[in-house]
């Protein structure tokens, strides 16, 4: 499910809106201190056990947009967040590691606490789902 996340990262790069906006994944070596920057992560997942051998993994991607604070921010978090809910919700990753992956949605969003006091951020929470194989 980690390999979701270049495939998520890609797609963001290329929107408009996010244009000199850091875009890196929580598997990356890079710079944290950039901003505006949109992180990506896997936070967890839900697991359903189907009884057939398979579990059906729902892993729960936190993407946390970044921005200093002050008079564009709330301008900045906005178009941000319509940008991307615009470009993630129902999207068809398809295939990703050995697995069909369903169409994204929105799960939930939330104003993260942040440490540095500059700073202000929004937490958008995609989910999408895949079959694991286990022993029949």
């Amino acid at each position: 499910m980690l390999l979701l996340l270049p495939h998520l990262k890609t797609r963001l790069q290329a929107l408009p809106a996010l244009t000199g906006w850091a875009v890196r994944t929580s598997t990356e070596s890079v710079e944290r201190k950039l901003v505006p920057a949109v992180d990506l992560r896997v936070s967890g997942a839900q697991v359903s056990d189907r009884k057939t051998g398979a579990a059906l993994v729902t892993p729960a991607i936190g993407l946390t947009l970044v921005v200093r604070k002050g008079e564009q921010a709330a301008a900045q978090l906005d178009a941000a967040f319509a940008a991307v809910v615009g470009s993630l919700l129902n999207w068809s990753i398809g295939q990703v590691g050995g697995r069909q992956w369903e169409p994204v949605s929105l799960a939930q969003v939330n104003e993260p606490l942040l440490a540095d006091e500059g700073l202000v951020a929004m937490e958008l929470v995609f989910v999408t789902s895949a079959k694991y194989d286990g022993q029949p």
